[in-house]
């Protein structure tokens, strides 16, 4: 009888260890998932965050052109006006 206690008891030992294992490794994986969520949000903040910067600088290339394209216009309107 006692060596049927002793199993039991080992049984139980066992499968408190089990669950105990079992429930460290669910938190590990959770956490995980966490920490993958976290770095897909931080992804597209910088893919967002890229794709402002590039629309940014596209504005000021165009505007840049503008300016010189501008500037090229007074001036050979300037040098029309000399020659006359």
């Amino acid at each position: 009888q006692q060596q049927v206690a002793d199993r039991a008891r080992g049984v139980r030992d066992a499968q408190a260890e089990a669950a105990r294992v079992q429930t460290q490794t669910a938190r590990e994986v959770a956490a995980a998932q966490q920490r993958g969520s976290e770095a897909t949000r931080k992804v597209a903040v910088a893919q967002q965050s890229a794709a402002v910067a590039v629309a940014s600088a596209q504005r000021q290339i165009r505007s840049a052109e503008l300016s010189a394209a501008g500037g090229a216009n007074q001036a050979a309107t300037a040098q029309a006006k000399y020659k006359q």
